[in-house]
């Protein structure tokens, strides 16, 4: 589950493939509190929200700034 998603991905996560958006929910849900020597809690969405409460609706906003673009072979360890 990868902070770099973009709205657009996200969305289509939650209307299509319900698994895999209930088990990014449960994971967002358990890294709040972060880990060893986080001192803030932590989201998988980038505007700082829970998951589930996040604003899908705007596919422009909180694009994807990764600098592979939209090439994510789920590799980078984050």
């Amino acid at each position: 589950y990868c902070p770099y998603h973009d709205n657009a991905t996200w969305r289509k996560m939650r209307d299509h493939d319900l698994e895999s958006w209930y088990e990014a929910v449960r994971m967002d849900e358990m890294i709040r509190d972060g880990f060893a020597n986080t001192r803030n809690e932590l989201y998988l969405h980038r505007s700082l929200v829970p998951l589930v409460d996040a604003d899908l609706s705007d596919p422009a906003e909180n694009q994807n700034t990764f600098s592979f673009m939209d090439e994510c072979d789920g590799m980078c360890g984050v």
